[in-house]
């Protein structure tokens, strides 16, 4: 399980909306601020490696910081505990990834540096070593200058507040509020919040590339019932209003009397309008994910399109490049 959610999150974060949103709104660090964000660049890593072609949760990023470019490699972790080994993972990592510009470097060209970040999902702490020199037993000063200084920024979620993810006008840091509700109210009143977001844009596209990412983001990364996920997915899919309809709207995810009666409408059949508004939907979202490429079967198990549709898919996007 863990598995699969560092996957959907890799597949996430190669979005450059929710990228931009996790380093301005949870990084938070001065030079996030001299980053240039209309440069940002998904950088696809292709190591010969079998180890580090094993590195699914890692996602790298090339972007223009003070008129040079930098890469920032963001790693995901859902579950993990503290992990000390986290350094020398991510000192091999972006060993390869130098490893791999020096080769395709001209002689009076530097390799340009690499930002290494980690996001902790999972719900114990994360006390772990972020600076190298602090593993290292050092017997003698005069050595310290042979050993790597190097460390990583770490953003836990488990050290975020809820109140501090909704303050931000982000649609990502009210995303990750919703793991944070505590009942079916709290839950509701943070949708809503998370809504207004989508509401803020005028665009009708844009509107929907938006519900995209919350469908996914729903189907993948937060624990429902399936048929109050796939209520929630419904009113994603389909609602385009602001106000009290959403609350009464989403008053009908938990009512459990009701999906009852939903179940036994579905057996007399569903209007073909809504099915092929949600199935459209659906495709898109595919659609989306395959051009980041995402591997079929992951597809598959986040929109649910029978595996010969994602197929025809894929031919068709590998037919039009």
């Amino acid at each position: 399980m863990a598995q699969e959610k560092d996957n959907f999150f890799k597949i996430f974060f190669q979005n450059k909306l929710i990228v931009k949103e996790f380093l301005l709104y949870l990084v938070k660090e001065d030079w996030v601020n001299d980053l240039d964000f209309s440069t940002l660049e998904f950088v696809k890593t292709d190591y010969k490696s079998k180890r580090m072609a094993k590195r699914e949760s890692d996602v790298a990023w090339k972007i223009k910081y003070n008129e040079n470019e930098i890469f920032i490699v963001i790693h995901i972790e859902v579950q993990v505990k503290n992990d000390n080994t986290m350094l020398l993972r991510f000192l091999e990592y972006i060993g390869y990834f130098y490893e791999n510009q020096y080769k395709s470097l001209t002689k009076d060209e530097k390799i340009i540096p690499v930002i290494p970040i980690l996001l902790h999902i999972g719900k114990d702490n994360w006390n772990a070593k972020t600076k190298f020199h602090d593993l290292v037993n050092f017997h003698d000063k005069r050595l310290e200058k042979y050993i790597i200084n190097f460390e990583y920024f770490s953003v836990v979620l488990k050290d975020i507040s809820k109140k501090e993810l909704l303050e931000a006008e982000s649609l990502f840091t009210r995303l990750l509020a919703l793991n944070k509700s505590k009942n079916e109210n709290d839950f509701k009143e943070t949708f809503k919040k998370l809504f207004n977001i989508v509401f803020q844009f005028e665009d009708v596209n844009d509107r929907k590339r938006l519900k995209n990412l919350i469908s996914l983001y729903v189907e993948e990364a937060i624990n429902l019932k399936k048929s109050q996920k796939d209520k929630l997915l419904e009113i994603i899919d389909n609602y385009n209003m602001e106000g009290d309809m959403l609350s009464w709207n989403l008053d009908h995810v938990f009512d459990e009397r009701e999906q009852k009666g939903i179940e036994k409408g579905i057996e007399k059949g569903i209007e073909k309008g809504k099915v092929e508004g949600k199935i459209e939907g659906r495709i898109e979202t595919a659609i989306e994910m395959l051009k980041l490429g995402a591997e079929i079967a992951f597809v598959q198990k986040a929109t649910k399109l029978p595996l010969e549709k994602i197929e025809e898919l894929k031919k068709e996007l590998n037919w039009n490049e």
